[in-house]
């Protein structure tokens, strides 16, 4: 199968990649498109991927991301330009609203079937606007399969766009958590021969803030204890 995957971070992490590596060791031909603002850096540590399976196009403003349908178009208008649609059986767009439009629009155009990874960013930030529950809505209906990243995402999303509806997200919805990059796979630490069993050392990696449910790991450090 050769599928599209849309993708507006992939030059931002090694994981991008290496689900586009995992499909392809299933039999599968991917090609990203990574659709950017212009202007956009890349940093020296990920220019490796960058390579003839990605099409990085600079194809909107930075502004542009205050106009929402104008930066699809835009991103849309760059797919066409750029990929061979035709030979496409798949499009995977990696949130809901940054590529989930884009895909909405070509299966309307091209019968294209596609899937969206609804994330943080959809829930928290998009959604906080009545508009975008319509436009999600839209996506999701139309949609052949939903990737959630978490439950507790999945039950906040139908609890802001479909409470009514929830069979029709159930049915075509999963959960897959994010993957760990190969180098972590491939550079797991031996076990220290002696564990002071005194003490408790955690180590949390990620930014401190709501989403990341530190309370949580405060009170698992109490337990441990």
């Amino acid at each position: 199968m050769k599928i599209l995957y849309l993708c507006t971070f992939y030059h931002q992490a090694m994981i991008f990649r290496d689900a586009m590596n995992s499909l392809e060791n299933l039999g599968n031909s991917v090609i990203a498109f990574n659709a950017v603002a212009r202007n956009t850096t890349i940093d020296d540590k990920y220019k490796s991927i960058m390579d003839s399976k990605v099409v990085h196009k600079e194809c909107f403003n930075k502004n542009d991301r205050y106009i929402y349908f104008l930066k699809q178009k835009k991103i849309l208008s760059s797919i066409e330009q750029n990929i061979e649609l035709t030979d496409i059986e798949l499009i995977h767009s990696h949130t809901l609203f940054n590529g989930g439009w884009v895909a909405h629009k070509i299966h309307k155009k091209l019968n294209i079937p596609y899937i969206v990874s609804v994330r943080n960013t959809d829930i928290n930030t998009f959604l906080k606007y009545p508009v975008f529950k319509y436009i999600a809505r839209k996506i999701v209906d139309d949609s052949c399969g939903i990737l959630f990243l978490s439950k507790p995402y999945k039950e906040k999303f139908i609890d802001l766009c479909y409470p009514k509806d929830r069979d029709l997200v159930d049915k075509k919805s999963t959960v897959v958590t994010n993957g760990v990059e190969e180098f972590w796979l491939n550079n797991i630490a031996k076990p220290k021969d002696a564990i002071d069993k005194t003490s408790v050392s955690l180590l949390s990696v990620g930014r401190i803030d709501k989403n990341k449910n530190m309370e949580a790991v405060l009170a698992a450090s109490d337990i441990l204890k």
